[in-house]
């Protein structure tokens, strides 16, 4: 999870070079912004080893990866 936590440093320079629209940009700094959250909050679950807490975290975690993936393409769906 720390490795997903520096990934949302990576993923904020890609980011600002690549996504022009300004509602998409602001939209990858929330999803970035919650993915770094829920990866801070990762960390009692481990400690707590808590696997069911740890298993809905990494779940919503894919999905905040995916929803990145999403606002990255440009490519209009007609194509």
């Amino acid at each position: 999870m720390r490795l997903a936590y520096r990934c949302g440093e990576d993923m904020k320079a890609i980011a600002k070079n690549s996504i022009y629209d300004t509602e998409k940009k602001k939209k990858s700094t929330e999803v970035i912004s919650t993915l770094q959250k829920l990866t801070q909050a990762s960390d009692s679950a481990v400690s707590k080893e808590d696997t069911a807490m740890l298993l809905a975290i990494t779940k919503k975690v894919a999905v905040l990866v995916d929803d990145f993936f999403e606002l990255l393409r440009d490519v209009p769906d007609e194509l």
